[in-house]
């Protein structure tokens, strides 16, 4: 199936009110270019710039809107670069420093956003001068890349940092694996260029990465999240199966042993230190894209949990996206938390959000000839070929899509992501009831000429084991909302009421010989309507 283009969508509601939060956010005074090329402490070349400008990139195009600092970002990036067109030290032949690769890769990925929507023979020859002087130059080091664990400095922080000397030709970060992130931005570059030398390192850089130990060797989730999307891409334009077929295990793996109750992660598999946002929006992408690729329900479902628990619950009310606790974890027990000297990661995840909220609609909404897929409801206006319409939802909290079709230009099929569990479906055409069928988790239905369509069903409370938690648990789910008890202490709930008493929301019993009779179960993804005090002082309970 084939996503739209970002100037296909016009976002509006709770989609394009993030968007805009996040927007005004990286057009604070740490992305403006006075500061944003001598911010960096921790030795991350590239990063900084490069998240930047991709966020304003993929922002401005999704939003319509011109950004306020890009331009003058992108005068004194050409002053910063050395004298092969990289950014910072230039290192012996043989010599890597993962940390300038892992950095580069958002440089790189801005620069060709640029240029996709831009056309600009300049930030393609910036581009092109970063593949030929720092990363084809690697070529023949990813077989000795370091993995023995014992290698490795677990002494890891939330802004990653080169530790100890260099082992085999590698100076090697406390984010392991970064090295293997720049696979995402060079399987766009082979996109777009075709440059075969590129798709010979690629080739390798693959065969090394799907041979690693992920738990093992304590990989960080963000970078194989983000080597694993440019695994997936790099399938999307060879037509290799084998590279399918590995992003699926990859992302089967991710979900058994690096994701959280709420569809955050654990920076690093085996390590539940805190979660990353950067790491939730790479989930939330490969989720997307793996649907995109093989219309499997299970995707679809992965994509929208990780939208509203994940992403929801780490945008903060500036905009920004930050860092928590990861639930379940021994630290963490069934709480769900904010850590405060990471409330917001502004040095990253808060420019990695935009990619994810930039993309929400696009991905949404999928076409494959005459079939127009619906993977997920986001307000707006859409216009594909021949097909256009306007739409509007009440998910995730209550269950009602309404299209109005503008524009019909023959039969098309619409599939209707459904949430499991939902009950009563209802289709409704140009006020009257209409016929369709569910299945495999989409409501499917026909038309051929413009009308407004509604389907309506209801959510019920569903009570699930929990997956990653030291000890048995369960949570409680309406749809695709996980729910939480605000609560300084544990408790334990008598069984609660399948119908809500308001959208997304249950009253609840304690069981006896507790301190109160009743509270109530509601959405956790609304941290961006609370300010930081709230948030730092808040305790969810989410496991019970």
């Amino acid at each position: 199936m084939k996503a739209l283009a970002f100037e296909q969508v016009v976002p509006k509601g709770d989609l394009a009110y993030r968007m805009v939060k996040n927007y005004a956010r990286l057009e604070g005074k740490e992305y403006r270019p006075e500061q944003i090329f001598d911010i960096d402490k921790n030795g991350w070349p590239g990063d900084w710039e490069g998240r930047t400008i991709l966020a304003l990139t993929l922002l401005a195009r999704s939003t319509g809107r011109t950004p306020a600092y890009l331009d003058a970002i992108l005068e004194k990036l050409e002053s910063e670069f050395n004298e092969r067109g990289y950014l910072k030290d230039i290192l012996p032949a043989g010599m890597a420093n993962e940390q300038q690769l892992s950095g580069h890769n958002w440089l790189l990925r801005g620069l060709l956003e640029l240029y996709l929507w831009r056309g600009d023979a300049k930030i393609r020859r910036w581009a092109q001068a970063i593949v030929e002087n720092l990363y084809l130059p690697v070529k023949g080091l990813y077989a000795a890349y370091p993995l023995d664990p014992d290698c490795r400095s677990f002494d890891g922080a939330p802004a990653g940092f080169i530790a100890g000397k260099s082992v085999n030709g590698w100076y090697l970060s406390t984010d392991i694996g970064c090295a293997y992130m720049c696979l995402d931005a060079l399987s766009q570059y082979y996109e777009i260029f075709r440059d075969e030398r590129v798709a010979e390192l690629l080739d390798e850089m693959i065969r090394n990465f799907e041979q690693i130990d992920f738990l093992g060797a304590s990989m960080q989730t963000h970078a194989s999240l983000s080597a694993t999307r440019g695994i997936l891409r790099y399938y999307q334009v060879t037509g290799r199966k084998e590279l399918l077929g590995f992003a699926v295990r990859f992302f089967k793996l991710y979900v058994e042993k690096g994701m959280t109750e709420n569809y955050a992660n654990d920076n690093w598999f085996g390590r539940p230190a805190w979660t990353e946002p950067c790491a939730i929006v790479d989930s939330f992408l490969l989720a997307s894209g793996l649907f995109q690729e093989t219309g499997v329900y299970a995707y679809a479902q992965a994509a929208n949990r990780i939208y509203a628990n994940g992403m929801g619950y780490a945008q903060r009310s500036n905009g920004g996206f930050g860092c928590d606790e990861c639930i379940g974890s021994e630290t963490a027990g069934v709480f769900l938390s904010t850590l405060e000297n990471i409330y917001e990661a502004f040095w990253c995840c808060s420019m990695r959000g935009a990619e994810g909220l930039a993309n929400a609609a696009r991905l949404s909404v999928l076409t494959d000839a005459d079939c127009v897929a619906f993977a997920a409801y986001y307000d707006g206006s859409y216009s594909l070929d021949g097909f256009a319409f306007d739409e509007k939802t009440s998910l995730p909290y209550s269950g009602s899509v309404r299209l109005d079709i503008r524009r019909c230009d023959g039969p098309r099929e619409l599939l209707f992501y459904v949430p499991e569990h939902a009950e009563k479906i209802v289709l409704q055409k140009n006020g009257t009831e209409a016929s369709g069928m569910l299945k495999d988790g989409f409501y499917h239905v026909t038309v051929s000429e413009p009308c407004r369509l509604a389907l309506y069903f209801e959510l019920v409370l569903e009570r699930k084991a929990a997956r990653h938690c030291i000890t048995p648990g369960v949570t409680y789910w309406h749809g695709d909302l996980l729910l939480g008890l605000k609560t300084e202490k544990a408790v334990k709930l008598l069984e609660a009421p399948r119908r809500s008493d308001a959208p997304a929301r249950y009253t609840v019993g304690f069981a006896a010989g507790q301190s109160a009779a009743q509270a109530v179960l509601e959405p956790v993804n609304d941290s961006i309507e609370r300010d930081r005090e709230d948030m730092l002082a808040r305790k969810i309970q989410v496991l019970f």
